[in-house]
């Protein structure tokens, strides 16, 4: 017999504890032991390792029994002798003379798993070679009776050494065959073991979730793969009304109404991509009633559907509430006339529509956040600073104060601001009402403002503006253009002789702008682009000496500038630099050609389509992929070449695109060929827009994926092929040899494979040729046993049809079954493997189990995971046990962490930990405790969120109080909440403290809502007015307009009007209203007014009115005449009175300039007091001087100058004067006598008498001059 052996290396740390009767019955064994020694005349034995017997002695002589053995020494020796031949040896048993009595033993080792559990010993056998001498020696050695110990080894049975060795062969067949049986046991052991646990584990599991289900606070429902109902849970029944029977006999669909079913349908297709779906809906009770809940769905791993439903009525309820609250207050806020904003701590937090508009802010961004005080020009800010100070406490309104924003463009307005300090989420903030008041500035200062503002839209304007006079002489050079050229308006201003053109050609010349005087042919050819717009001339041309003589093109726009005749006084030039666009245009069109040639040569098709589905353009090789030319492809649209099937699909993706849903997409159509072929292609599309977001067209990628879609199904098909038949087990032990041929299996492999010996004996049957081996990867395996001698394990579901058709056996049934497979080298004395040993275990039930096992903790973590709740167990002492992922996510703690925590109570804060220990005291005592509540959740990184608890109780198996807590983060929740109302006590306090007065109407014009102001601007209160109409308020006169206007808002236009209104005291106050429709759900739900109170103000433009008229008459009655010249010496106006002195009629102008009406000879004194007003403005001449009326004759008129060029308002000489030709005749009249009574002077005293005359006539001459009598004449 050959002598067999195994090796097994396996490292199951189970194996290290187990012992020979752990795996054994020693009865059993014992009577096998006898059955040897008997059969083979020697003494047997096994023991431990060590030596220490497990069984009892079979056929013991009693030279080892009565008296070696029962010596201390002897026994000692025998232990040891027992320990030495039981030693582990894989090349056949120890045969050896015992070490206590030197009789023959032999031992070989039981192993398992590579472990050395057992020694099987025979022996007690003698032969002619043992010494007797020897013997008696050891008798005294161990201190026995000399005779007795040699009468007993008489009785020794002799046996030849061959013989006994051959019986140690079979021996060590034996221990080899124990050892195998104890491996197979073992591992037996350790399946029922496995599954024993497996299903305790199950049923542990099972009754875990059910009661996790059941106490949920959140409904569930579980369905099958088309949503029919088959399990819920209590709280299910009590959302819907329904019990569960009936539940279970409904669709999930019949739980909402036919309208929502059609509207938002279940999306069972994200569902089948593994996609969690958390959507609001509402759900149908049985008795009719509706209840909105948070539904959260996901697709269970057996294929049906799991959903949560959580009651969310109450909060829908609140948040609906705080929202119609808002947005009632937030439509009267966001459409107040008036700029409404709110700071706090010096910083902007909130600022309605009309305050982005008055500052000109594009967004809220650039408004929210900023400092108050930046808007505030500087000249106001000091005192503004101040006024913030005041603010700094609560319930502080200041009066209105007038002052100037600076807006984000840079502008400033005149605002008119109220200010009061407001309390918001407990802090103090103000609150703002801002009017805009440069318009009613601007009417004060119309002609100064207009003036001004002329002359900073030039200076400001962003494109560099030149200007020339007639005389082509420099009168604009704008503060662009000094960015551009780099030379100050103080060089240029004044300067002729085209020195407007040096900056931009290095040199005077003559250029575009001069066109606006005379056609110039040599102008015109420097320029070949111009183009004509009535007297507008534009040109693009490039000018070298820009920028440091670095050049640059420009965009010009020549116009002329004309009087108020509209002769040709000027021309004005606006410069643009548009070097960047050209450089843009020049990238453009490289970039247009980069795109075309990418096109044209690409290897896949594309294509351009219209939103039509019309071919715009084709590459060559989208033409080769459906064979048609360009020109043809070119006048076809997408379903020419479509297939029927497929026509709906690209417009649809179409459709999709233009109403905004996507913008590009992917997805596989099939195409048909011009010669009638498939043709399978994978479509990339995306959807080209304009600057202003319209849709312009289609680029289309399509790949022709015919032939490797093909391909990839036959590969789809060889994968589902292999992977059923990779899925294979066996049961059994089958003996190889070196090679693999099988040549011996054993009864159980026939029976499980179902296949006689015969068939697959010798060398019909080859391991290393099996298809089912190779396909399941086994073949490595095989070849660590095969080559390197080590064993193996594993385990496969074999499929026993493909190993038989492989070799070509026969099979009683080609079936599929789990086996775990053990395989392990046979050595022969040589070391050398002769053999190997493959044993099979038949798993199946496990497997099954595992499975059933994985099913079901998937389904209940799924439950648990899924969930909207945070879930977790808490037991008697208040240690957490178990939580789900929720709460993990939650609590941002790990598992460990939380299972480690002494109590649930140090995740809470202290103001929540009280209430929560007492309660869970009362809960461990038996005592009734509360349910539901609200705590402070500390977080791992020590935020702190708000939670809501649900709590209930069951008992385990062991009959152990287990608290089961639902928590649910409602701090988002409830901060949308508190945003909410703050959000509404904002917009209140804006509308209650509002300076406007503001007004709700419903659609049939009844009075809705009256604010303070309003009530004590008109005297009409809301208790009074509320429900009635505002028609009988209104004066009979103004009814048809107010109803025009009523009418046109509820048709959704914005109305600006002024209203007269008469109190109870009879006297009428006019308001300035803005009015504006409310909408609610996109419908129209009434109008909003804000009105403000002009009465005053009206008043105020009344008396300026009669004010300017009372100014005008007394410039056309006035008998002085006034003159207005400009700062060229033309006249720009003349009063009524100075044309009736100089003979025009009011409807004619005086043209031309004073000085072409002044005498010749008076005409240089008037010129040198001009030349004098114009270089000090405070000098104020008064001359007398002729001046040509009319028809030709000279006048004498005195004047008096007056410089008020630098006034905005008036930038005139102003020249007031009378007509004193009268005096001037008087005043010749009085020379010529003065004179005579020079002559006279001298004469005798007999001329007395003449000269007193004379005297008395000069006296009568001053007095009617009005002056003082020169002579008293003494009678």
């Amino acid at each position: 017999m050959k002598t067999k052996t195994k090796q097994i290396e396996l490292a199951d740390q189970n194996f290290i504890e187990i012992q020979f009767a752990d795996i054994f019955n020693i009865e059993d064994i014992q009577q096998l032991q006898d059955l040897f020694s008997d059969a083979n005349g020697v003494a047997s034995l096994i023991t431990h390792p060590d030596g220490t017997p497990i069984t009892r002695p079979s056929n013991f002589c009693r030279l080892c029994n009565d008296i070696i053995r029962k010596t201390e020494k002897g026994l000692a020796n025998c232990y040891k002798s027992d320990a030495t031949l039981g030693c582990h040896n894989v090349s056949g048993a120890i045969i050896q003379p015992c070490l206590s009595g030197g009789l023959w033993d032999a031992g070989a080792s039981i192993t398992v798993a590579g472990r050395h559990i057992a020694n099987w010993l025979i022996g007690q056998v003698r032969n002619s070679e043992i010494d007797n001498q020897r013997m008696l020696s050891y008798a005294d050695e161990i201190g026995a009776n000399r005779n007795d110990f040699l009468e007993a080894f008489n009785e020794v049975p002799e046996m030849s050494l061959d013989r006994f060795n051959k019986i140690a062969k079979m021996l060590f067949a034996f221990a080899n065959e124990l050892s195998e049986k104890a491996y197979n046991n073992l591992q037996l052991k350790k399946y029922i073991s496995e599954k024993k646990q497996i299903q305790e584990l199950l049923i542990g599991n099972e009754e875990k979730y059910r009661l996790l289900i059941d106490l949920a606070v959140d409904a569930f429902f579980q369905g099958d793969a088309v949503g029919n109902l088959i399990d819920s849970n209590k709280a299910a029944s009590e959302l819907t009304g329904y019990s569960k029977e009936e539940l279970l006999n409904m669709n999930i669909r019949d739980l909402f109404s036919t309208e929502i079913n059609d509207k938002k349908p279940l999306r069972y297709d994200l569902l089948e991509k593994g996609e969690t779906i958390c959507v609001e809906r509402e759900v149908i009770r049985k008795d009719g009633s509706s209840v909105f809940v948070e539904m959260s769905s996901k697709r269970m791993p057996e294929g049906n559907y799991q959903s949560f439903f959580r009651n969310i009525n109450e909060r829908k309820r609140i948040e609906d509430a705080l929202k119609e609250s808002e947005n009632k207050y937030r439509s009267l806020v966001e459409n107040s006339p008036d700029a409404i904003v709110i700071y706090e701590k010096g910083k902007v937090i909130y600022a309605n529509n009309e305050s982005l508009k008055l500052i000109k802010a594009s967004c809220e961004e650039e408004l929210i956040g900023k400092p108050v005080i930046q808007s505030v020009h500087p000249d106001y800010r000091p005192f503004v600073i101040e006024r913030m100070k005041k603010l700094e406490n609560e319930g502080i309104v200041l009066p209105l104060y007038e002052e100037k924003f600076i807006c984000l463009d840079g502008s400033e307005i005149d605002v008119e601001v109220k200010a009061m300090s407001i309390k918001l989420a407990e802090k103090v903030a103000v609150l703002l009402t801002i009017r805009d008041i440069t318009n009613r500035k601007k009417s004060e200062n119309l002609l100064r403002d207009k003036q001004r503002q002329l002359a900073d839209i030039v200076e400001f304007l962003p494109d560099a503006t030149l200007g020339i006079d007639k005389e082509k002489r420099i009168i604009i050079w704008n503060k662009a253009i000094v960015e551009m050229t780099g030379i100050q308006a103080s060089e240029m201003i004044g300067k002729g002789n085209y020195a407007y053109t040096i900056p931009f050609y290095g040199e005077a010349r003559p250029q575009l702008m001069d066109l606006v005087f005379e056609n110039n042919t040599e102008v015109i050819s420097k320029y070949p682009h111009i183009k004509r717009e009535g007297d507008t001339l534009t040109a693009e041309f490039f000018c070298n000496a820009l920028y440091s003589n670095k050049g640059a093109w420009i965009f010009a726009k020549v116009s002329p500038l004309h009087d108020e005749y509209g002769n040709v006084v000027g021309a004005i030039e606006s410069l643009r630099d548009i070097t960047l666009s050209r450089q843009a245009n020049d990238l453009l069109k490289e970039s247009e050609e980069r795109f075309r040639l990418s096109f044209d040569n690409a290897n896949v098709g594309m294509c351009l389509i219209d939103i039509k589905g019309r071919f715009l353009k084709v590459n060559q090789c989208f033409c080769n992929m459906f064979g048609y030319s360009t020109k043809k492809m070119e006048s076809m649209n997408i379903n020419d070449i479509t297939h029927s099937d497929y026509h709906d699909t690209s417009f649809e993706y179409i459709k999709r695109s233009l109403d905004g849903e996507i913008d590009h997409a992917e997805f596989e159509k099939v195409y048909i060929h011009k010669q009638g072929n498939v043709v399978l292609g994978h479509v990339a599309f995306s959807l080209v827009r304009n600057t202003n977001g319209e849709p312009m067209y289609f680029i289309t990628h399509v790949i022709d994926i015919t032939e490797s879609k093909r391909n990839n199904d036959e590969l789809i098909k060889q994968k589902y092929f292999f992977e059923q038949m990779f899925m294979q087990s066996s049961v059994s032990t089958q003996i190889l040899d070196c090679e693999g041929w099988c040549e011996r299996i054993n009864s159980k492999l026939s029976e499980i494979f179902g296949v006689e010996a015969q068939n697959i004996e010798g060398r019909v049957y080859n391991i290393f040729h099996d298809e089912a081996i190779k396909q399941n990867g086994i073949i490595p395996y095989l070849e660590k046993v095969f080559k390197e001698g080590k064993a193996v394990e594993w385990e496969v579901f074999f499929d026993i049809g493909i190993a038989a058709d492989s070799q070509n056996i026969d099979v009683k049934e080609k079936k599929k079954v789990w086996y775990s497979n053990w395989a392990y080298p046979i050595f022969d004395k040589n070391g050398k493997i002769s053999n190997v040993i493959i044993q099979h275990n038949n798993i199946t039930d496990r497997k099954q189990a595992e499975k059933s096992l994985k099913e079901n903790e998937e389904r209940f973590r799924a439950v648990s995971e899924y969930s909207f709740s945070s879930i977790c167990i808490i037991n008697e002492a208040g240690k957490i046990v178990w939580a789900n992922d929720a709460m993990i996510k939650m609590g941002g703690y790990s598992r460990k962490e939380i299972y480690a925590a002494d109590s649930f109570a140090v995740f809470l804060t202290t103001e929540s930990k009280e209430f929560v220990v007492a309660n869970f005291i009362k809960f461990t005592k038996g005592e009734k405790y509360k349910h539901h509540y609200e705590f402070n959740f500390i977080r791992s990184d020590g935020e702190i969120r708000l939670c809501e608890k649900y709590m209930t109780h069951y008992k385990d198996s062991n009959g152990r109080l287990n608290l089961v807590i639902s928590m649910m983060d409602i701090t988002e929740h409830m901060q949308i909440q508190q945003a909410l109302k703050e959000s509404e006590d904002k917009y209140r306090t804006m509308i209650e403290y509002s300076n406007d007065l503001i007004w709700i109407l419903d659609n049939s014009g009844n009075f809705t809502f009256l604010n303070e102001i309003a009530t004590k601007t008109t005297g009409l209160t809301l208790n009074e007015w509320k429900g009635k109409s505002f028609i009988p308020l209104i004066l009979q006169e103004d009814l048809p307009m107010i109803m025009d206007v009523f009418q046109r808002t509820i048709n959704g236009e914005s109305c600006n009007y002024e209203l007269r209104f008469k109190k109870e005291d009879n006297s009428i106050i006019t308001i300035s209203v803005n009015t504006s429709p409310i909408y609610i759900a996109e419908k129209i739900q009434g109008i909003v007014s804000f009105g403000q109170d002009i009465t005053q103000r009206k008043h105020t433009e009344e008396t300026i009115k009669k004010i300017g008229k009372h100014y005008q008459a007394l410039i056309e009655k006035a008998p002085d005449g006034i003159v207005l010249i400009n700062a060229e010496g033309n006249f720009k106006f003349a009063s009524p009175s100075a044309k009736r002195m100089f003979g025009y009629s009011e409807s004619e102008d005086l043209t031309g300039n004073p000085a072409e009406h002044t005498h010749p000879d008076d005409l240089h004194l008037v010129l040198l007091d001009l030349a004098k007003l114009f270089e000090d403005p405070s000098y104020t001449p008064t001359l007398q001087y002729r001046f040509r009326d009319k028809n030709g004759n000279w006048k004498w008129i005195e004047s008096t100058f007056t410089n008020l060029l630098a006034d905005p308002s008036v930038e005139s000489i102003v020249i007031n004067f009378r007509d004193i030709s009268e005096r001037k005749q008087d005043e010749e009249a009085l020379k010529e006598k003065m004179e005579d009574l020079q002559r006279f002077h001298n004469i005798s005293v007999g001329r007395e008498l003449k000269m007193i005359e004379l005297k008395n006539e000069i006296n009568v001459l001053h007095k009617q001059l009005g002056i003082q009598e020169k002579y008293k004449i003494v009678e």
